[in-house]
């Protein structure tokens, strides 16, 4: 409920999307976690989570927070919704083999930052919410690059 289906009702309510497109918008995050949960392979033998992870309420909380223009809302949106899809890994942070220690101290840290900017709402600090894109990007950087490193492995002749 608080991964997908607050956060999709969310977007609705604050009305993150534009507004005629809002409700299929909306629907695409639904769909495609309902088919990423039902995966036996959504978690990764090695840790990891395979496609985009229904981190849809961390999505929402920075679309909330950051009121970009509507249209990159939506393109975030339908963008996330086909990650959901791709034979990406995507670190799992609690089990992570590699890197789970920074991967853990950086989010507790970012954790603290959301909450303080969450005890701050309605008034949003853009600055401190940009600056605390940090850890995602680090999150994201860290899963494709630990991904292509494996497709590397995979391919070379040794591997």
């Amino acid at each position: 409920m608080n991964f997908v289906i607050a956060p999709c009702f969310f977007l609705i309510h604050a009305r993150l999307l534009p507004p005629q497109d809002s409700l299929w918008l909306a629907v695409l995050p639904l769909l495609a976690s309902a088919y990423g949960f039902c995966r036996t392979d959504a978690k990764t033998a090695d840790n990891f989570f395979l496609g985009f992870p229904s981190y849809w309420n961390i999505v929402v909380f920075y679309l909330y927070v950051l009121q970009a223009p509507l249209w990159i809302n939506a393109f975030l949106i339908i963008a996330l919704s086909i990650l959901v899809f791709a034979p990406i890994k995507f670190i799992y942070p609690s089990r992570s083999p590699r890197f789970r220690a920074q991967t853990n101290v950086l989010g507790a840290l970012w954790g603290g930052v959301v909450l303080y900017m969450i005890y701050r709402l309605p008034q949003s600090d853009r600055a401190l919410a940009f600056a605390s894109l940090f850890f995602p990007a680090y999150y994201t950087a860290l899963s494709l690059w630990l991904e292509y490193r494996r497709l590397m492995t995979q391919s070379s002749p040794r591997g």
